[in-house]
């Protein structure tokens, strides 16, 4: 049986190594700016969906009034049949 030669366990050769994925690095500026940006259609969206929950409750509230049957016409009782 024989040794392996001192050479034949060398270090893997350095290899340069590439980024695939880059995560951008934002300032702080960047992402105040983006945040303030955002939050005026947050809220503006937070306040209608309010309103519009309002006016479909409004909705199904006069719906419910209109079906109601004191507003429907009375039917006259059907005649009974002869035998």
């Amino acid at each position: 049986m024989a040794w392996p030669s001192p050479n034949s366990f060398r270090e893997p050769e350095a290899t340069s190594v590439v980024e695939a994925t880059t995560i951008p690095q934002l300032s702080q500026e960047a992402i105040a700016l983006s945040v303030s940006a955002m939050t005026f259609p947050l809220l503006g969206g937070l306040v209608l969906s309010r309103l519009a929950m309002a006016g479909l409750t409004q909705l199904g509230n006069t719906s419910e009034e209109l079906f109601r049957g004191d507003r429907l016409p009375l039917l006259n009782d059907q005649p009974s049949s002869e035998s």
